[in-house]
C-alpha cells in the first residue's frame, strides 16, 4: 500500500515545479489582493489530481503489472482515496495559511469556509473516482466534465432565467451537515470502488 502511494507522488514529480509557480503566483496574488480565491483553486486541482494518476497507470498499463506483484485488488483501489484525503488536507491547511496571511475573516470563519471546500472536493472525488476505476480515465472524461460543470451550469442559467432558488437557505440549512454527508458518501464511494474493481478484467 505504501510503495502505491510513493508510486503517485513519484509520477507527479514531473509537475512539481508547475504546481510551485502556480501556488507562489496566486498566492502572491491572494495576499496582495486580500481575497482569497485561491482557496477553491486549490480543491478543484485536487479534484483534478485521481483522474491524472489513473492515465499515468492506464497508459503504462500498471494495474496488470502490479497484480502480479504481492498487492491486492483492494490495494489498488484504497491507496487512490488515501492519497486524495492527503491532498485535500494539505490544501485544507494550506488555505488556513493563505486566510491568515490575508486576514481578512475570523478564526471560525476560516475553518468553516476551509471546511466546506474540502467536503465539495470530497463530494467530487467520491463521485468520479468509482467511474474511473469502471470505465477508465479515457473513457470517463465526459462524464467526468459533465459531472464538474453541470452543476455550475445549472447555477447560471437559474440565475439568467431569474427562476428563485433560495440559495443561501439552502447553505445555511445544508453546510453545517456537508462534512458529515461527504464522509457518508465517500465511505460509500470507496465500497462502490471496491466492488467494481474486483468485477473488473484488466
Amino acid at each position: 500500500m505504501k510503495g502505491l502511494i510513493l508510486k503517485d507522488f513519484m509520477n507527479l514529480k514531473q509537475q512539481w515545479k508547475i504546481w510551485a509557480i502556480f501556488l507562489i503566483f496566486y498566492g502572491f496574488m491572494s495576499v496582495s489582493s486580500k481575497n482569497n480565491f485561491m482557496g477553491a483553486m486549490i480543491m478543484v486541482m485536487c479534484a483534478i489530481l485521481p483522474t491524472t494518476f489513473m492515465s499515468y497507470d492506464e497508459k503504462a498499463k500498471w494495474d496488470k503489472y502490479a497484480l502480479s506483484m504481492p498487492l491486492s485488488r483492494d490495494d489498488m483501489v484504497i491507496s487512490k482515496y488515501i492519497i486524495s484525503i492527503f491532498f485535500f488536507a494539505a490544501a485544507f491547511l494550506l488555505n488556513i495559511i493563505l486566510n491568515l496571511l490575508i486576514g481578512s475573516t475570523e478564526i471560525k470563519e476560516m475553518l468553516f469556509e476551509s471546511t466546506i471546500l474540502s467536503a465539495v472536493g470530497i463530494l467530487y472525488i467520491s463521485i468520479i473516482l468509482p467511474i474511473l476505476f469502471k470505465y477508465g480515465v479515457e473513457k470517463s472524461r465526459l462524464i467526468i466534465m459533465m459531472v464538474f460543470f453541470v452543476p455550475w451550469i445549472l447555477v447560471v442559467l437559474f440565475l439568467k432565467l431569474n427562476v428563485n432558488v433560495p440559495y443561501e437557505q439552502i447553505f445555511n440549512t445544508y453546510s453545517s451537515i456537508l462534512p458529515l454527508i461527504s464522509i457518508v458518501i465517500f465511505i460509500i464511494s470507496i465500497l462502490i470502488s471496491l466492488n467494481i474493481y474486483k468485477r473488473k478484467e484488466l
